[in-house]
């Protein structure tokens, strides 16, 4: 864990790794991942799933080689380090986009060299690039749901947002707000940013506690629980309702708080080797089958997503039939204990992840 930590704390990464030799006349191919963030729990998990897929793709003589760029939220660095990879001869370059409308000039200069392009985690827009990424909306609006229906439609709520500019952010902002100005009962007193990072998390939920009197929820995502419950520790108050996320260390503080009533969704780690499926598929000719893709929300006008529903949803309960679950494809609703049993011997950090295979995702080809 420490090595993969320290991938995620420079600049540029490159892996270099030599596999089985392929078949006489097989290709093998150098793929290129861009990362637009680094320095959290869920980036230190994504570093070791991705790590651990391509290090099999190696090993069956399907890939080379790949390179890691990772930057943290800088725009101009992301942009230097898919060009440098586009110069490296990269056969697929997958970008996670620090910013959606930067990148265009990255995208043209990989399509001029025949570069497979693939957007994954964060949505862009681009002609010619497929983007395999999280629904957030989704993600946000089962969340959103279950907090309304938690206060019975009423009451007053701090939120506490991502990282501003992630496109994966905007989307749960507006699927949260949709929800919300359907009850009038919900007021939101404040709302800051937590940068998807614990302590700054714990930093806006510490300035809630002693802002405000009564608080009766706090609306937050991603791996930012375990900081609002410290901030509350810190406080001597013990929360009663607030949205979670998918770590095993928040759910086991979760289970020791028999008051508190919470929700995990996964925001899967596994979806950049899901990319990386994808990419080969298009590199071997394989075509999307008619129906898969949908709209993108960033431009209806162009068909190029696919969209990958939370794997699991956590609460008390696992309610299938809750109304937080209506309409979802895919996810699962799972309870607390069952999540525990899962996660059983894996450290703090760990996140609750899903991954399709690759057969499953040969499936959206033809």
């Amino acid at each position: 864990m420490r090595k993969l930590m320290a991938l995620l704390c420079v600049t540029v990464v490159v892996l270099i790794l030599s596999g089985t030799e392929a078949g006489a006349g097989q290709k093998k191919y150098k793929i290129g991942i861009a990362a637009g963030k680094m320095g959290n729990t869920w980036t230190a998990q994504f570093a070791e799933v991705l790590d651990a897929g391509m290090r099999k793709y190696i090993a069956d003589g399907i890939i080379s080689d790949y390179q890691l760029a990772s930057t943290d939220g800088n725009v101009t660095e992301q942009v230097t380090q898919c060009m440098t990879m586009i110069n490296s001869g990269v056969d697929a370059l997958l970008i996670w986009p620090v910013s959606p409308g930067a990148l265009q000039g990255v995208v043209d200069a990989a399509h001029a060299n025949g570069i497979v392009v693939v957007n994954y985690n964060d949505l862009m827009a681009y002609d010619g690039v497929i983007s395999i990424v999280c629904d957030n909306y989704a993600f946000q609006r089962i969340q959103a749901i279950w907090l309304v229906e938690r206060l019975n439609g009423k009451g007053d709520i701090v939120q506490i947002t991502g990282t501003p500019g992630f496109s994966s952010d905007d989307m749960r902002q507006k699927a949260a707000a949709e929800v919300f100005a359907k009850y009038p009962g919900i007021r939101i007193l404040g709302s800051a940013p937590g940068n998807w990072h614990t302590t700054v998390a714990q930093q806006a939920m510490t300035t809630f506690l002693a802002t405000y009197d009564d608080i009766d929820a706090v609306f937050s995502q991603d791996v930012m629980a375990e900081g609002i419950l410290k901030a509350y520790e810190n406080a001597g108050i013990e929360p009663e309702v607030m949205t979670g996320d998918y770590t095993a260390g928040f759910f086991r503080k979760w289970v020791d708080i028999p008051g508190l009533d919470s929700i995990g969704v996964t925001n899967q780690h596994s979806l950049v080797i899901n990319a990386v499926d994808v990419a080969l598929n298009l590199l071997d000719g394989k075509k999307i089958k008619p129906g898969v893709l949908e709209s993108n929300p960033l431009n209806p006008e162009l068909i190029n997503m696919i969209p990958v529903a939370p794997a699991y949803v956590v609460t008390r309960e696992g309610d299938q039939n809750a109304p937080w679950m209506q309409g979802l494809v895919g996810s699962r609703a799972i309870t607390l204990d069952g999540t525990l049993k899962l996660l059983e011997g894996k450290p703090d950090t760990a996140g609750l992840d899903g991954c399709m295979t690759r057969e499953e995702v040969a499936q959206f080809f033809e």
